[in-house]
């Protein structure tokens, strides 16, 4: 809505204009908003917790609790820095959440979650959205944004995240690592997704690895 006219305004005004002042800065403390702005879609934040192996679960399908209590509770600090928490309805029926943040979303193609479901009975606002629906997750993302969602937070499991990923609609990636390997050809990984060559995998930037209680915190932006 502005495009510079606030500058020309300002300059008309006798105010002296400065260009390009921390420049870096302010595009890394504005860039959620400049997506929501350019393209009509909130930034996406995917968070995922595996073993060094990349296994989201045992061989047997058990995935509580793969990391420390630390890790555990900065995510839930992550959600709350977020407009929307969004989780696939497989994570639903296999853990039935309670979620937390402003707006809990779930992904539900096929009906199957049940609205006696934990999250709908927590405190907050929840939306049971279908990606067939309204035309595939990039039509999720613009209908989220109509609802005012500038930051979400994605920690669905496996196909989510595949989902998500395989349509370039993440923009950066939180990743704790457990110190386990758990091995097994049927565990699922974060992501599996289609497959893809080295030349044209997904790449990071601006990575950074901490501690948190006994895990590793990988994030990093994905290269456009």
């Amino acid at each position: 809505r502005v495009r510079g006219r606030g500058l020309a305004l300002l300059r008309r005004a006798g105010v002296s204009v400065r260009l390009g002042v921390l420049a870096s800065e302010a595009a890394e403390l504005n860039r959620a908003f400049a997506v929501y702005a350019r393209e009509g879609r909130p930034w996406v934040t995917l968070k995922a917790a595996a073993t060094l192996d990349g296994r989201i679960e045992d061989a047997s399908g058990e995935s509580k609790w793969l990391t420390s209590p630390a890790a555990r509770a900065l995510g839930r600090k992550m959600r709350r820095e977020h407009d929307a928490v969004l989780v696939g309805s497989g994570t639903v029926l296999a853990d039935d959440p309670r979620l937390s943040g402003p707006l809990k979303v779930v992904l539900d193609a096929r009906g199957r979650v049940s609205r006696r479901a934990r999250l709908f009975r927590m405190p907050g606002k929840a939306l049971l959205l279908s990606s067939k629906a309204l035309g595939g997750l990039r039509g999720v993302l613009k209908a989220l944004a109509k609802h005012g969602v500038g930051r979400l937070f994605v920690e669905g499991g496996s196909a989510v995240h595949s989902s998500f990923l395989d349509a370039g609609l993440v923009d950066e990636v939180r990743l704790f690592l457990a110190p386990r390997l758990t091995g097994g050809a049927k565990a699922r990984s974060f992501y599996e997704g289609r497959g893809r060559t080295l030349a044209r995998s997904l790449d990071l930037e601006s990575v950074s690895v901490r501690h948190v209680g006994t895990d590793l915190l990988l994030s990093g932006l994905v290269k456009r």
